[in-house]
């Protein structure tokens, strides 16, 4: 034994990540209970706790990161600029937390090469979600892996209890996509690296035989899965025939992209934005208008999920189904409407039952707190659903049930009825037909000036 050191205080004290860091010293992440001893700046219940050891195992400095209630760390990495990124759960709503979906939360956080905290992203849907392990990628951003019990909020595609759950966020800890992984029993995912073909290999356990599971021995077994690199988005192509005006190419971009206008704000080329998450995307055709929100032309557009949800109101008739994205510059507009496609993975457009419920793209109206329809249509075929826009906002994927159609007597809204006249009856034999023009009220009042007549002249003819 070269050194030992014990770290904590008088309560429960954990540790469940080390790495070495590039000054020779080390970064530890675990989890606490205590609040004295080395132990400074707990939130309550337990906090996530990171130590910064020298090479000689002294304390540099140490964080208790959460909330009121339970957190935890189970990964840490040193990252490119120096600082830390690191992984594990929350069950917190308070403190250092913000934005948790409900129950537990998988929770990223970043840190300075101080210790100080420089964002944090809650990850998950309302049941139990947990990260085990984190890696920063090569491009910038972040790859976790752990588990959700969710089938809503951030989560899409759970194949049953809990599945082996895999988000990528980019540098600034935004969602770039998700995966669930396992079958209809509980599988978790406990480490996750990058790999040298930039795609990911992940080892955890299942106990499930079926979805994307094949194989198991009984009870649980380890399972290793190996996942591809994500397909780039194909570089813009520029005017063939390399004159000026106006190009019948199409401009590709991912995340953002410059859109080519004239003075007026009329576009020049065909452009589409797709999503970091491979799911979205923004086609802008040519001879769009489009301007910002002051009317002026804009020159760059951009689509960005988001795991930030605006409520849905109780009793709605609509369920959010794990789609949510930002298109900026928020308030500009588009004349004519301009297209958002959404491309479903196969695994989640198989979760829909598209006999009693159809997709539906809405827009989120801040000014009256709650989402609204914009025109949507769907192909099966394809698993592609399109939703015209005529301006940027927050966009989101849900599903509500199918309209029954109309019966032959029934009246659609606002429009003609569907049941045909009833003809005028046709008189009985020897029945006269009533006088044109003449109402039922009108013939009885001529009927009883006669009788009337009548009866007087009978009477006047008896007196004498």
């Amino acid at each position: 034994m070269v050194w030992q050191r014990s770290l904590g205080g008088s309560g429960w004290d954990s540790a469940e990540s080390i790495r070495q860091t590039s000054d020779g010293g080390y970064i530890v992440a675990g989890w606490t209970a205590s609040t004295d001893g080395d132990v400074s700046g707990n939130h309550g219940g337990t906090d996530a706790w990171v130590v910064k050891l020298d090479g000689a195992g002294n304390p540099v400095w140490q964080r208790c990161l959460g909330g009121s209630w339970e957190d935890d760390a189970y990964s840490i990495q040193q990252t490119s600029d120096g600082g830390f990124i690191v992984a594990g759960g929350t069950e917190s709503t308070d403190g250092d937390v913000s934005g948790n979906h409900g129950d537990s939360d998988v929770w990223v956080v970043k840190l300075d090469g101080a210790g100080n905290l420089v964002w944090q992203r809650c990850l998950g849907g309302f049941r139990g979600d947990d990260a085990s392990s984190i890696q920063q990628t090569s491009d910038g951003g972040y790859i976790v892996a752990g588990e959700t019990d969710s089938t809503d909020g951030g989560v899409s595609g759970n194949h049953g209890e809990d599945d082996a759950w895999v988000v990528k966020l980019d540098g600034a800890g935004n969602l770039a996509w998700q995966r669930c992984l396992g079958g209809a029993r509980w599988d978790s995912a406990e480490s996750i690296q990058q790999t040298s073909d930039g795609g990911f290999i992940i080892a955890g356990s299942t106990r499930s035989t079926d979805g994307d599971v094949s194989g198991n021995h009984g009870d649980s077994d380890v399972w290793v899965v190996k996942l591809p690199s994500p397909t780039p988005s194909p570089k813009p192509t520029s005017n063939p025939s390399g004159g000026g005006g106006r190009s019948t190419a199409t401009e590709t971009h991912s995340g953002s992209g410059a859109l080519k206008v004239n003075k007026e704000g009329t576009v020049l080329i065909t452009t589409q934005v797709n999503a970091i998450d491979g799911v979205g995307n923004l086609l802008l055709p040519i001879g769009t208008m489009a301007h910002d929100a002051d009317g002026n032309p804009i020159t760059e557009v951009s689509i960005e999920p988001s795991i930030e949800v605006p409520p849905v109101p109780a009793g709605a008739t609509f369920q959010f189904t794990g789609y949510t994205y930002r298109a900026s510059p928020a308030g500009a507009t588009f004349d004519p409407a301009i297209t958002l496609t959404l491309e479903i993975p196969e695994d989640v457009w198989n979760t829909l039952d598209l006999e009693s419920e159809q997709p539906a793209v809405k827009w989120y109206n801040e000014e009256i707190g709650g989402w609204e329809d914009i025109p949507t249509t769907f192909d099966p075929n394809t698993r592609t659903v399109k939703a015209t826009v005529t301006h940027f906002s927050t966009f989101a994927l849900f599903t509500e049930p199918v309209e029954v159609a109309a019966t032959p007597t029934e009246t659609p809204t606002g429009g003609i009825p569907t049941t045909a006249p009833t003809a005028p009856a046709t008189p009985a034999p020897g029945e006269e037909r009533p006088a044109p023009g003449l109402p039922v009220t009108m013939n009885l009042a001529i009927f009883a000036v006669v009788v009337i007549i009548v009866a007087a002249g009978y009477f006047l003819l008896m007196r004498r």
